[in-house]
């Protein structure tokens, strides 16, 4: 079902002591504006949101909606040298501004079927806005998908499908298997793919592995899960096991 976003706008610009100016909205039936619907070059902007000139000066804000993006690029964002950061040129009723969103989702949902390892705990959620939460969390544990939206993913859960935006660290397209594999080095385990090491290793032996993600490993261990990494050269992929 295609839902059709209308905001009517009565808009209120004030010159603030700053010199920055804001605009405000409010549903009215008089006055309606259509606002774009999300799409390839469109983002949502999920909170108030800074808006800048050519100089990088704060000259309004906007609040959360859709917008469409004339140009990105990159900047660097922070306290010294800072990091790069995505920066959006924008239409606006100033003109064509630049903002650079915390929180902000790109295009819009697209089908994904896929398994997520999700390394924390994670609030649930009725929309991909997550502004509606469900009351519920979900612990450490593998997932399916079946739709992503920038950084938001929609996943089965017992209790229907729910919205979530994983924190660090999460593995996106991991396969759940079980077969052994075959280790002919030293092989040193970590709690997680490029993560904390354990500071322990495995000698040459067969493990079962239960997990795979890219060339990453997850077995079951007396330091409980923990992950190796592989390169071919390294295994021998024995195959006495099947996939899920």
């Amino acid at each position: 079902m295609r839902t059709k976003v209308m905001l009517a706008l009565i808009i209120t610009c004030f010159l603030c002591m700053s010199g920055e100016w804001k605009i405000s909205a409010a549903y009215a039936e008089s006055t309606v504006l259509a606002l774009p619907h999300p799409g390839e070059n469109t983002i949502t902007l999920l909170e108030d949101t800074d808006l800048y000139d050519d100089q990088r000066k704060k000259v309004g804000m906007l609040g959360p909606q859709t917008v469409k993006i004339l140009k990105t690029g990159e900047v660097r964002w922070g306290h010294g040298q800072g990091y790069l950061v995505p920066i959006y040129l924008i239409s606006t009723w100033l003109g064509d501004l630049s903002i650079v969103p915390n929180k902000a989702l790109r295009g819009n949902p697209q089908p994904l079927v896929t398994k997520l390892d999700l390394g924390r705990i994670e609030t649930l959620y009725n929309d991909p806005l997550l502004s509606e939460p469900s009351g519920g969390k979900l612990a450490p544990q593998i997932v399916t998908t079946k739709a992503k939206w920038d950084s938001h993913y929609l996943i089965e859960t017992k209790s229907g499908d729910k919205w979530i935006r994983p924190t660090f660290p999460f593995l996106d397209g991991v396969k759940e298997v079980h077969k052994e594999v075959e280790l002919s080095n030293l092989t040193p385990l970590m709690r997680y793919p490029d993560g904390l090491e354990t500071g322990s290793s495995l000698s040459a032996q067969t493990v079962v592995v239960k997990e795979e993600w890219q060339n990453w490993y997850r077995i079951d261990s007396w330091l409980g899960t923990v992950w190796f990494k592989l390169y071919k050269a390294d295994t021998v992929d024995n195959q006495r096991g099947n996939h899920d």
